[in-house]
């Protein structure tokens, strides 16, 4: 059997309050045993930061002071990130519970 190495899913949020639960409901279902889900919030104003540390309490959330865009968001928060292996995904995917299983093991 292969060994399950871990792995940080990154998910890109402005202003995605609408996407946020179904994004973050399938990602919490994934299959796969050992990874984090950390919320890059750009500088949102629709209350994004606080339904995910409501609701979300296992979802590490990282703020930017302004909205950064796409590859800077990201890139910003890669320094804050342990885990070798990375995942980017968008606050519109939803994912099925097998997606990090198939990215990782095959």
């Amino acid at each position: 059997m292969k060994a399950y190495s871990p792995v940080s899913v990154i998910v890109l949020n402005f202003n995605g309050r609408p996407y946020l639960k179904q994004c973050l409901d399938a990602l919490l279902a994934t299959d796969y045993p050992r990874f984090e889900v950390v919320v890059v919030d750009n500088a949102s104003t629709d209350g994004s930061a606080e339904f995910i540390r409501l609701n979300y309490p296992t979802v590490r959330v990282i703020r930017h002071a302004q909205n950064y865009g796409y590859a800077v968001g990201y890139n910003l928060v890669m320094d804050r990130i342990e885990n070798e292996h990375v995942a980017f995904l968008n606050n519109d995917v939803f994912v099925k519970p097998n997606w990090l299983k198939e990215l990782m093991l095959h």
